[in-house]
C-alpha cells in the first residue's frame, strides 16, 4: 500500500493508517488505538451499515466483550470529531444494529473540491436532513452504482411534508458538486389531466439554459429533435425548421426512446442524476419517461429518482402505483421509504432555531402534535412566532407562554391542509369521525357506536367504507372485545387529522364524548392511563385521580419508572385541584410515598425536587399524627436520607437515621428495622465511622429476606452488601469483598430494577477498581453505560465514562485516561450528586501522580479535602492526605527543601493518623508505603519499616493483595530475606 493509499480524508480530517494518528489540519488529535481502530474500520467502508457482531469480531478478536464497549469507542471518537450524536456529520449509530459513516470520504481532498463544503451541511440543511442519513445512504449506494455504468432507480415515498424534497435538493446539489449532471422536474396539482411531459420539458429547458448547455444542446439536436421543437424558445431561429422537419410524424414510442437515449449520452459525458418530484400529480405520459429510463437494458451511468405520496396517490388510484408495483417486482428499482422524524431530531430542530436547548415538554409537544413530520414541525414553530408564544433578544429565541396554553394552538397552514380532506368526508359520517377522535388515534367501530348509542353494524360499515379510500382512517384489522366479540379496528391516517376533527367539537359535547368513551373503554378493559386521560377531560377529576394512581402502581410493577412518575404526577396535579381536607392529605401522602423512589430513579437522588416530594409527605405525615407510624413515615423519611446522601449532606442524612432507628425499634417489625439499620450504617461509612458502620450493617444483613429484594423500591439487602464489602475493603479484609459484590449485583438483578441495578454495579466497581481488577472494573462499567443507555438514565453516564478511564490509564494510556476522567468528573458534578465524588477525586489525582503531572494532583486533592470539611464525607480523608505526601514527594527536586518534606511528612503522618482513628487498614498500609518512600529519600526508613512489619504481622501468610504483597517485598528486601 502507497503513502497516499494510506490516508482518508473526511471533513477537516485525515486518518493515518500507517501512524495511527487522527489530524485535524496540522494538529494531531489524541484517540486511544481501539477507538482509532473503529474510525478507520467505519471509514473504510463509507455509507455501509456495519454491525456490532462485525465490529466486535474485526477489532476485539478471540476476546469476549459486550457491545457496551463500542458505544464508548463511539463516544471518543465523537468527542474527537465534535460530532453530535443526535444529528451526526459523521457517525450514525443504527439502533440495536450497528454504526454508519456517513460523511464523504476522499482519496485526495482535492479530488472533489473543498471536503469541508461537501461533508459538513450548513444549519439550515442539517435541521432539513435531520435522521436523513440512513436514506441519504440508501441514495448514495445507488449512485455509485451509477458511477460504475449500472443503471439504477428509485422512488422515494412518504407522506406530504415529511422531507421529500428537502432531502432530493441536498443529495441533488452534492451530486452537482461533485461534477454530476442534473435533470429535474416536477409535477403540479391540477384539476384535471396535466399537460404532457411538462416536468420532463421543463427540466430540459433549465438544462439547456445552465452550465452544461453547450454539451446538451448538440445532443438533444442529434438524439432528441421532437422535443428540442416543443421548446422554440431554446433554439435559434436558423434551426428551427430543420428541427420541425426531423420531428415530423413523431409519435410516444418515438418520443421516449429520443428522450432516453438523449439522458444515455448526457450521461456518457458525465454520470446523470434525473429527478422528478410529486409523481402523485403526474401525467402517464411523465411515468411513461421514468418507466422507460429505468427498464432499458443499455448500460448507462445514469440515476432516475422519483417522488410521490403514497396517500395521494391511492386516493386518486394513480398509475404511478401500479408503476411502482411493476418495477420494484422486477427489481429494475427500489421504494425508499421516508419516516417521521424523533423526538430527537426534533430538539436538534429548535436548539438550532432557538439557539440553545428547548424545554423537553416543548419538544414532546411539537412532535406529538407533528409525529415527526418536517413541514408541519417548521409550521407549527412558525405559528408559534407569528402568534408570540416565542420571544427573541439577545440570547436567542425562549417561550413568552407556558406549554401548556401552545398545546391548544394549532398550525394555520396545517388546518388548510386536513381540512380539504376532512371536507370530502360525508356530513353524516362525521360525527361517527368526531366520536373516534375522542377515542383516539386509532379506534375500533364498536367503541364508536356504543359512545354514540348506534347500531353496532351500522356504524361499522361506515367506517369499513371510509377506510378504504384511506385519506382520513385506514384499516387496521379486527380487534376481538372482552365479551370477544369482533370489531373494526382503524387509525387516523395523520395524527393531525385527528386532532383537526377533535378541535370542531365544541366543549359540552367533548366533555360528554370523553365520558361516554370512557365507559366503552371501561367495558373494553383498557388500561388505567387511557381511562384517566378520558376521565380528566371530562371533567371527572376523581376518577381520573383512581385510575392514574392505578397506572403508576402498573408501571412500577413493570419497573417503568417514567411512566410512573408521569401518572403519579397527573394524578397529583389533579389532587391540588380539590379542597384542603384529612382525604385529600391522605391521598396525596400515598401519591408522594408512590412516586418518590421512581422519582429519584429518573432525575437523580440528589435533585431538589426529590427533597420537595418528601418534605411535602413529611408534613403531612405531621398533619395526620403519623410521625411515629413505621409504615407510614419510613418510606418518607428513607427518601429523604437518600436525596441527603445523595447531595452529601451527612450531618443531616445522620440525623433521620436517628429518627428512623426510634421509630423502627418502637415497632419492631423486621423490614423496618433493616431500612434503619441500611441507612444507619452507609451515613456512618460515608463519615468513616467504620466500626459503627460495620455493626449497623451486620445487623441489617442479620435481618434481611433474601425472597424479598426491594423494600420501599430499594434492595435492601443488596445495598447491605455492596456496603459490607466496601468495609471489608477498607478495614484489610479485600479476600472476603468478592463474595459480598456477588451477592450485592444477584440480589438487585432479582429485584429486577434497573435503576437499582446502577446503584449497585457503581458500588461493585468501586470495589474493583481498589483491587485492581481493570478487567472486572471495566465489565461492570460496560454494564453500568448499557443500562443507563437503554433506561435513559443520564447521570450514570459519567460514572460509567470515570471507571473506563481509569481503565484505560491503568493499561498505560496514562494521558488519554487522565483527560476523559476529569471529563467525567465534570459531568459527575453536572449532575448535582456528591456523594462519592471525593472518591473519584482521590483514583484521578492518583493517575495524575502516575503520570508525573503533580501540579494538577496537588489541585485535585485540595479539591477532595475542602469537600471532606465541607460534607463531612470522611471514607476517602486518609488517601487523600496521603496522595498530597505522596505527591508532595514526586514533586522533590533532588534536594528537597526543609519546607517541601516537612510538608509531606505532615501529610502523610495525617493519613496515618486518620486511618487509624477509622481503623481503615488498607489506608493505613498505603499511608506507611508512602511513608516508607519518603523517608528513604531521606536516608531513614528504619520507622517507615517497624510501622510496616506491625502491619504485615496483621494477615496470614495466605492473605494477598497488592499493598499487603508490596509491603512484605519491601521488608523482605530491607533485611535481606526470601518470601
Amino acid at each position: 500500500m502507497e503513502a497516499s493509499d494510506q490516508q482518508i480524508y473526511f471533513g477537516d480530517f485525515r486518518l493515518d493508517l500507517a501512524d495511527e494518528r487522527l489530524w485535524k489540519a496540522d494538529s494531531s488529535i489524541t484517540l486511544g488505538s481501539k477507538a482509532f481502530a473503529l474510525l478507520a474500520f467505519l471509514a473504510d467502508r463509507p455509507s455501509r451499515l456495519v454491525t456490532k457482531r462485525e465490529l466486535l469480531d474485526a477489532l476485539w478478536p478471540d476476546t469476549y466483550v459486550s457491545d457496551a464497549v463500542l458505544k464508548v469507542a463511539v463516544a471518543e471518537i465523537r468527542r474527537a470529531l465534535d460530532d453530535d450524536a443526535q444529528s451526526p456529520c459523521f457517525i450514525q449509530t443504527v439502533h440495536r444494529r450497528g454504526y454508519r459513516f456517513i460523511a464523504e470520504v476522499l482519496a485526495d481532498p482535492e479530488s472533489s473540491g473543498s471536503a469541508d463544503a461537501d461533508t459538513v451541511p450548513s444549519s439550515p440543511a442539517r435541521v432539513s436532513l435531520a435522521g436523513r442519513a440512513t436514506v441519504l445512504a440508501d441514495l448514495d449506494r445507488r449512485l455509485e452504482a451509477a458511477r460504475r455504468g449500472e443503471r439504477s432507480a428509485a422512488f422515494v415515498t412518504g407522506d406530504a411534508g415529511i422531507g421529500k424534497t428537502a432531502l432530493v435538493d441536498a443529495f441533488a446539489e452534492r451530486c452537482a458538486r461533485e461534477g454530476i449532471s442534473v435533470v429535474r422536474g416536477q409535477s403540479r396539482e391540477s384539476y384535471g389531466e396535466g399537460e404532457p411531459y411538462l416536468p420532463i420539458l421543463e427540466a430540459i429547458g433549465a438544462l439547456c439554459r445552465g452550465e452544461l448547455a453547450d454539451t446538451v444542446l448538440p445532443i438533444l439536436r442529434r438524439y432528441a429533435p421532437s422535443w428540442l421543437v416543443q421548446m422554440p424558445w431554446i433554439v435559434e431561429d436558423g434551426l428551427r425548421d430543420e428541427l420541425e422537419r426531423a420531428a415530423r410524424g413523431a409519435q410516444s414510442e418515438r418520443m421516449l426512446r429520443e428522450i432516453a437515449e438523449a439522458m444515455e449520452a448526457i450521461a456518457r459525458e458525465n454520470p446523470l442524476l434525473v429527478v422528478l418530484e410529486d409523481l402523485h400529480w403526474s401525467d402517464p405520459s411523465t411515468l411513461d419517461v421514468f418507466s422507460t429510463l429505468a427498464q432499458r437494458q443499455e448500460p448507462a451511468a445514469l440515476l432516475v429518482v422519483g417522488t410521490y405520496r403514497a396517500v395521494d396517490a391511492t386516493i386518486a388510484d394513480h398509475p404511478v402505483r401500479e408503476l411502482k408495483r411493476h418495477l420494484v417486482g422486477r427489481g429494475l428499482c427500489a421504494e425508499i421509504g421516508i419516516e417521521p422524524l424523533s423526538e430527537a431530531d426534533v430538539a436538534t430542530f429548535l436548539r438550532q432555531q432557538l439557539g440553545h436547548d428547548a424545554p423537553d415538554e416543548l419538544t414532546a409537544l411539537i412532535h406529538r402534535r407533528t409525529e415527526g413530520n418536517p413541514l408541519f414541525i417548521v409550521s407549527f414553530f412558525s405559528n408559534l412566532v407569528a402568534k408570540q408564544c416565542l420571544r427573541e433578544d439577545e440570547n436567542g429565541w425562549d417561550l413568552a407562554r407556558p406549554v401548556a396554553e401552545i398545546e391548544a394552538l394549532l398550525p394555520d397552514e396545517l388546518r388548510e391542509i386536513l381540512e380539504r380532506q376532512v371536507d370530502r368526508v360525508d356530513v353524516e359520517v362525521l360525527p361517527l369521525l368526531e366520536c373516534a377522535s375522542v377515542v383516539g388515534r386509532d379506534f375500533d367501530s364498536r367503541s364508536v357506536a356504543g359512545a354514540l348509542d348506534l347500531d353496532g353494524t351500522t356504524v361499522g360499515s361506515a367506517l369499513e367504507e371510509l377506510g378504504q379510500r384511506r385519506d382520513v382512517i385506514r384499516p387496521l384489522g379486527v380487534v376481538r372485545g372482552a365479551d370477544g366479540g369482533l370489531s373494526g379496528h382503524y387509525e387516523f391516517s395523520h395524527v393531525l387529522h385527528q386532532h383537526a376533527l377533535y378541535d370542531r367539537i365544541g366543549p359540552m359535547r367533548r366533555a360528554d364524548l370523553h365520558r361516554r368513551v370512557a365507559e366503552q373503554l371501561a367495558l373494553a378493559k383498557a388500561g388505567p392511563a387511557r381511562l384517566a386521560h378520558h376521565y380528566q377531560a371530562a371533567g371527572l377529576d376523581e376518577e381520573a385521580i383512581a385510575h392514574f394512581q392505578r397506572a403508576g402502581e402498573q408501571a412500577l410493577e413493570r419497573r417503568a419508572n417514567r411512566e410512573a412518575v408521569r401518572d403519579f404526577g397527573a394524578a397529583l396535579e389533579l389532587l391540588e385541584k380539590r379542597s384542603p381536607s384529612p382525604e385529600r392529605d391522605q391521598g396525596e401522602l400515598a401519591l408522594r410515598i408512590a412516586i418518590g423512589p421512581a422519582l429519584g430513579s429518573v432525575i437523580g437522588p440528589g435533585s431538589p425536587r426529590v427533597a420537595e416530594n418528601y418534605r411535602v409527605a413529611s408534613e403531612l405525615c405531621r398533619r395526620a399524627e403519623l410521625a411515629e407510624a413505621g409504615l407510614v413515615v419510613i418510606p418518607v423519611l428513607f427518601g429523604l436520607f437518600i436525596f441527603y446522601l445523595a447531595r452529601a449532606r451527612f450531618e443531616e442524612a445522620g440525623g433521620v437515621a436517628q429518627r428512623l432507628r426510634r421509630i423502627a425499634e418502637k415497632g419492631g417489625e423486621p423490614f423496618l428495622l433493616q431500612s434503619a439499620y441500611l441507612v444507619s450504617g452507609a451515613a456512618d461509612l460515608y463519615r468513616g465511622r467504620l466500626s459503627d458502620a460495620s455493626d449497623w450493617l451486620d445487623r441489617t444483613l442479620e435481618l434481611s429476606d433474601p425472597d424479598v429484594p426491594l423494600v420501599f423500591g430499594h434492595p435492601i439487602p443488596s445495598l447491605a452488601c455492596a456496603y459490607s464489602g466496601y468495609l471489608r475493603q477498607l478495614r484489610g479484609r479485600p479476600h472476603e469483598v468478592a463474595d459480598f459484590v456477588l451477592r450485592a449485583i444477584d440480589g438487585a438483578e432479582r429485584g429486577g430494577d434497573p435503576y437499582n441495578l446502577l446503584i449497585l454495579l457503581q458500588l461493585a466497581a468501586g470495589l474493583q477498581r481498589w483491587r485492581r481488577d481493570v478487567d472486572a472494573t471495566r465489565d461492570l462499567a460496560d454494564r453500568l453505560l448499557a443500562i443507563a443507555d437503554e433506561q435513559g438514565f443520564d447521570p450514570w453516564r459519567p460514572v460509567a465514562g470515570w471507571f473506563h478511564a481509569w481503565a484505560l490509564a491503568e493499561e498505560g494510556n496514562v494521558e488519554e485516561g487522565i483527560q476523559a476522567m476529569r471529563e467525567s468528573l465534570d459531568q459527575y458534578q453536572a449532575t448535582g450528586t456528591e456523594t462519592a465524588r471525593t472518591m473519584y477525586v482521590a483514583g484521578t489525582a492518583e493517575a495524575c501522580l502516575a503520570a508525573g503531572r503533580t501540579d494538577e494532583g496537588l489541585e485535585l486533592v485540595e479539591q477532595g479535602l475542602a469537600q471532606v470539611e465541607r460534607s463531612d464525607e470522611r471514607f476517602f480523608e486518609a488517601e487523600l492526605y496521603r496522595l498530597r505526601g505522596a505527591l508532595l514527594v514526586a514533586a522533590f527536586p533532588k534536594r528537597p527543601t526543609v519546607k517541601g518534606r516537612k510538608a509531606a511528612e505532615e501529610a502523610v503522618r495525617r493519613a496515618i493518623e486518620v486511618a487509624r482513628e477509622q481503623d481503615a487498614s488498607v489506608w493505613l498500609l498505603r499511608a506507611a508505603l508512602t511513608w516508607h518512600d519518603l523517608r528513604q529519600k531521606g536516608g531513614d526508613e528504619a520507622e517507615a519499616q517497624s510501622l510496616l512489619r506491625e502491619l504485615i504481622a496483621r494477615y496470614p501468610k495466605k492473605v494477598s493483595w497488592p499493598e499487603l504483597d508490596e509491603a512484605r517485598r519491601r521488608v523482605s528486601s530491607s533485611s535481606g530475606q526470601v518470601t
